[in-house]
């Protein structure tokens, strides 16, 4: 049994609307189609991959933080990061003056990847986020990357590619960051990519993302105004066009078309690095930011704990934890986490240090931006885990 699996990053369930995605409007009358609930934050490409909650990963952020196992140690001191760091910044000055984000971080990413060139000439061989082949994907390393992670997801049994069923097919992975290839290929390539394989129907399993809307709304908010509804209308005839050159060569095959979440407004900005650091002693603490929570591990916890549980900013936009009451299942050591309430972002963190995104997903009220999934294969629930992913398309495929 051959299957299209098409990955829509940052669809929202509301999005698909006779008006606006007609085509995805009408598969999805006509088949079957669930909602994807994610176990934590920021987990969904980790539980699609493994196909285990984040409390059996332990991989709950997407990133890990070790700058001591850095390739880029000291490469702040380097004259060619300052120009880029420079570089960086006043193209986020010129997005202040209302010059249109998106097509600056166009403009930011081709600096990126001359910068990346140079750090790879410079300091040997690194894995970069978006060069990890998949069978490597697990905990990241970053700053930005240091070395393989310690935990494949291969170990996994229920991990995609693991699937005993799924594993000997012929696939062509065309997801956006998640696969190598020697010159880094844009969507627009990997899509005329797939077009043609389509045509030559030499795969089992073809997938792709497209991530054109989650990155729009990431640096535009979740406006519905006329550029919107072109880039939402524009994915919904994609989709089409794959779906329907599939299904003219495999009447039979089974196409998945799911998005890992939705998106939401940002509605405050909290700066969380000011309150962790009156707690922390730098010297005996470490500590991580994502867009939606962060870490702090090391010494002398249960003080910095009553450091930050007095700090009115944390408090009441987001919650405490411990990681190992979070996650009963694996025996970590301790480390204070903390989850923004819905809508709240922490700003400035690891990924902008400028200017902050107006539109984010990972929060911690999950249900406001579940994910979703159709398919012209069987569902036998209403509601799925994002990890059981795998087991769905796994299930489809064997059947005759």
């Amino acid at each position: 049994m051959k299957s299209l699996i098409i990955l829509l990053d940052g669809f929202n369930p509301e999005d698909i609307n006779e008006i606006n995605t007609p085509y995805v409007f009408s598969f999805k009358n006509n088949h079957n189609s669930s909602v994807l609930i994610k176990s934590s934050p920021f987990c969904e490409r980790s539980e699609f991959y493994s196909g285990e909650n984040a409390a059996v990963t332990n991989n709950y952020f997407a990133f890990d933080y070790s700058p001591e196992n850095s390739n880029y140690k000291g490469i702040e001191k380097r004259v060619y990061f300052k120009i880029y760091k420079n570089i960086d910044l006043l193209i986020d000055k010129l997005a202040l003056l209302n010059f249109k984000l998106d097509f600056l971080n166009k403009i930011k990413r081709r600096f990126r990847s001359f910068f990346l060139r140079r750090t790879i000439k410079n300091k040997g061989n690194y894995y970069s986020i978006n060069q990890i082949p998949y069978k490597l994907l697990s905990r990241f390393v970053l700053t930005e990357d240091s070395c393989p992670p310690k935990e494949k997801f291969s170990k996994f049994k229920k991990a995609f590619y693991n699937q005993i069923n799924i594993k000997d097919k012929k696939i062509l992975n065309l997801f956006d960051d998640l696969c190598v290839y020697q010159d880094k290929l844009n969507y627009y390539e990997r899509l005329d990519i797939l077009k043609k394989e389509l045509v030559n129907n030499a795969h089992d399993i073809y997938l792709i993302a497209n991530s054109e809307l989650d990155f729009y709304m990431h640096n535009n908010g979740i406006d519905k105004d006329e550029c919107f509804v072109k880039r939402i209308r524009n994915i919904d005839t994609i989709v089409k066009q794959l779906t329907s050159s599939f299904l003219e060569m495999n009447p039979e095959g089974k196409i998945f078309l799911f998005s890992p979440h939705g998106m939401l407004n940002v509605d405050k900005k909290v700066d969380v690095e000011k309150a962790i650091k009156k707690a922390i002693c730098i010297s005996k603490n470490s500590y991580f930011i994502d867009s939606t929570a962060f870490r702090v591990w090391g010494e002398d916890l249960i003080q910095v704990w009553s450091y930050l549980s007095q700090d009115q900013d944390i408090i009441s936009n987001g919650r405490l934890v411990w990681s190992s009451d979070f996650y009963k299942k694996r025996k970590e050591p301790k480390h204070i986490i903390w989850f923004a309430n819905t809508g709240t972002i922490c700003f400035p963190d690891f990924f902008r240090r400028t200017l902050a995104p107006k539109g984010m997903h990972g929060y911690l009220d999950l249900r406001t931006q579940d994910g979703f999934i159709i398919t012209n294969g069987d569902l036998d629930k209403e509601e799925f885990m994002m990890s059981e992913v795998s087991t769905i398309i796994n299930n489809n495929l064997i059947k005759k």
